[in-house]
């Protein structure tokens, strides 16, 4: 049996990986629920996505964990001689809505939160006004300071700080000596993200007088660095800093050895840049936490690998984060130096195998990870259903979380999974296309408190489907966006749901619906309440209604045979449109190049479907695993009432994305409607404009994308307008 199925590698020249709304989670999402086309409602995406108008990059959850942490690391010790910065107290008034305080200074650019203990400004604003006595966390964006000097600063000597916010403010000079009267708590954060146009050695010289603060956190986020600037952290030497953050900038390549002033490093975030080669394993030696994210690394970077049989390379990292790379292989030897390891993300990759001569190998590939606590495989293209992963899991005896979302699961659930992880607490197999498992599948879950198998293809539940040990453990239970057949078979699970003290997530209207028959589809399953005198078998002829089921059926498969031969040609388009109708409408499809990934998934996305609500197609998200590209890109237009074409030089040169072109002018030629939205991104050359491309662009309006925020403004407009207005009927 193959262990892996294969797409077409081509097709990635033109489609890449796109940020599905399923769970950049560290627990999976308890109120919303994965539907069939958009995923699962994940809580900490907003912390994961670059804003699209404010061009922030916002703080994800690694450095939450790391602050909560601290914080809970400060009150078991019972510090008392740093700054405590009102955390041990409630503050007044404080309740669990957010308290705006009517009295903040400058209210036409200054919000100020007492809950939060938060002044947030935004804008250009004249000065930094003085916070009120509550304030901890003053926050400026955008503010245009050009040079940040004491006097800037003045207003907010006298806070005792738990952070200070000045990103995006464009600063091109600082003062040396800026920071020396700030009164930092411990575990302060310093957030200067987006002052791309800073003068390096200015802000050098400024760190000098952070080394003896309570500063933990350091953001440098969108400071469009390409490589990082050499002697930037000298002045930190001896400083208390544990987290640095470093996304989205423009590193190719990073090396270990500019962090080595930052010898209390634990926390290290360079997510959302270019990265395929990290070197100088030095510098990451005291990391806990290390976050990959969104690069190039085309394999795990070798800096994890043991030098030798006894050399543990990383003895303190725990966490390492991989996802939303394009990593295809993974060779056994690849995570060997990397023993204290417990949480391993690798979700959203191109993993196609595992070592190069798998079945050989999984007996050993996690052998030097057996402290491994989670463990992220969400959309990979690996056959997880093989029998030869029950060695590949064996070593994982300590294994909590297993996360193997949209991996094309099919049918039945892996059998011995349980039974080789024996203290699996919580499994995610959401978004696959399961339907059933055998009897003894969750037998061995003697652990299991969590389990979710939202959005796959289960029609009945069963007395028989999970054993009585398992319901009496279980805490949650996550069944929804599935086809149930409403009929007797699903009545002791109808049952069941109205006693139980286990958690049903997000059960309610939207979520649990009957799929089946034909009257009851589309209803709500809680509505759904069958009794046992209308579920009983009424005896009756059974010799006669035999004879008479076995003759109906000999004529309808007699007519059905001579239809298919006489019409097979009709039959077979008419299945063509079911299933493209069975994956529900969208409001566009996206045809794009893979070097436009980021502009799609991090402004595109970010915008057209977290703001405005609309349902864009994908093609890493919404394509259906193991069928073939071809029907899924006519299927996929043919269930989008519009096609959106992000014209760019790397589109031009595509050839997957020019036969998309072709097909989406088919569908505007057979629905004789307008349905196409050009945009437009940066220049195209002339040598590789296609003969269609001129004659589209020449015809059809287009939206040019720009970097200045008045004409970003307009295209949002534009856009948005385009996608709201229906299809006009074309000249005929």
């Amino acid at each position: 049996m193959a262990f892996v199925t294969c797409f077409v590698v081509c097709f990635r020249e033109c489609r890449t990986v796109s940020m599905t709304t399923t769970s950049e989670i560290d627990s999976h999402v308890d109120t919303g629920i994965v539907d069939a086309n958009n995923g699962s409602v994940d809580k900490t995406r907003t912390n994961r996505l670059v804003n699209a108008q404010a061009g922030l990059t916002l703080a994800d959850t690694v450095d939450q964990e790391f602050l909560s942490s601290l914080h809970i690391t400060r009150m078991k010790k019972g510090l008392s001689d740093d700054l405590q910065c009102g955390f041990d107290q409630k503050p007044a008034n404080s309740s669990t809505t957010t308290n705006f305080d009517d009295s903040c200074p400058l209210s036409a650019f200054c919000k100020c939160t007492k809950s939060k203990r938060e002044m947030k400004c935004t804008g250009n604003i004249p000065y930094i006004p003085v916070p009120p006595a509550y304030v901890t966390s003053v926050t400026v964006l955008r503010a245009s300071f050009g040079t940040l000097t004491n006097q800037t600063l003045t207003n907010v000597t006298n806070v005792s700080l738990s952070c200070l916010n000045l990103s995006h403010s464009e600063i091109t000079h600082i003062e040396k000596d800026v920071f020396l009267g700030l009164k930092f708590c411990q575990g302060a954060k310093l957030d200067l993200s987006g002052n791309n146009r800073i003068y390096l050695r200015d802000l050098k010289m400024a760190f000098c007088d952070l080394a003896s603060s309570n500063v933990s956190v350091l953001q440098l986020d969108n400071m469009d660095f390409k490589t990082f600037p050499s002697g930037l952290l000298d002045c930190l030497l001896g400083s208390k800093i544990r987290s640095l953050s470093l996304r989205n900038n423009n590193f190719l390549t990073f090396s270990g050895q500019a962090l080595s002033p930052l010898g209390e490093l634990t926390t290290l975030t360079l997510t959302y840049n270019y990265i395929t080669y990290l070197q100088d394993v030095e510098g990451f030696r005291n990391l806990t936490i290390l976050g990959l994210r969104w690069n190039n690394f085309r394999q795990i970077p070798r800096l994890f690998k043991e030098t030798s049989p006894d050399d543990n390379v990383y003895p303190k990292l725990q966490k390492l984060r991989l996802g939303y790379n394009r990593i295809l292989e993974i060779a056994k030897e690849d995570f060997s130096g990397l023993r204290n390891l417990k949480h391993l993300e690798l979700k959203f990759n191109y993993i196609r195998s595992l070592a190069n001569n798998f079945t050989a190998d999984t007996k050993n590939f996690f052998k030097l990870c057996p402290n491994l606590d989670v463990l992220y495989l969400t959309d990979n293209i690996m056959d997880i259903n093989n029998p030869a992963l029950e060695e590949l899991f064996s070593p994982l005896s300590k294994l909590t979380r297993l996360i193997i979302e949209n991996m094309g699961i099919y049918k039945r659930l892996l059998e011995p999974l349980f039974r080789v992880l024996p203290s699996l607490r919580e499994l995610i197999a959401s978004r696959n296309t399961i339907s059933d498992w055998t009897p003894g599948v969750f037998t061995e879950a003697k652990k299991l408190e969590k389990l979710y198998m939202d959005s796959n293809n289960i029609s009945t539940i069963s007395e028989y489907s999970f054993p009585k040990s398992l319901l009496d453990n279980l805490k949650k239970l996550n069944l929804a966006g599935n086809p149930f057949a409403c009929t007797c078979d699903l009545m002791w699970f109808r049952n069941w749901i109205r006693t139980t003290k286990v958690t049903i997530v997000a059960l309610n209207h939207t979520c649990y619906k009957c799929y089946s028959p034909k009257e009851w589809k589309h209803k709500n399953l809680l509505s759904f309440n069958p009794t046992v005198e209308s579920c009983t078998v009424k005896k009756l002829n059974l010799p006669l209604i035999l004879a008479a089921s076995l003759g109906t059926a000999a004529v309808v498969i007699a007519i059905t045979v001579t239809v298919f031969v006489r019409y097979r040609m009709h039959i077979s388009y008419c299945c063509f449109l079911t299933r493209s109708k069975l994956k529900g409408d969208y409001d566009a499809f996206v045809v794009y190049s893979a070097t436009d990934r980021n502009w799609v998934i991090q402004e595109l996305l970010a915008r057209v479907e977290d703001e405005e609500g609309f349902k864009l197609c994908l093609y890493d998200r919404d394509f259906i695993p193991g069928t073939d590209i071809v029907d899924n890109i006519m299927v996929s237009m043919e269930a989008s009432r519009k096609v959106i074409l992000v014209l760019s030089d790397s589109f031009a040169a595509s050839e997957w994305c020019e036969w998309e072109l072709k097909m989406a002018q088919h569908k505007l030629l057979d629905e004789r409607r307008e349905i196409l939205i050009l945009v437009k991104l940066g220049d195209i050359q002339h040598r590789n404009m296609t003969n269609r491309l001129m004659l589209l662009m020449r015809d059809k309006i287009y939206i040019d994308w720009s970097d200045c925020e008045l004409s970003r403004h307009m295209f949002w407009q534009k856009l948005i307008r385009a996608l709201s207005r229906p299809s006009e009927p074309t000249a005929a």
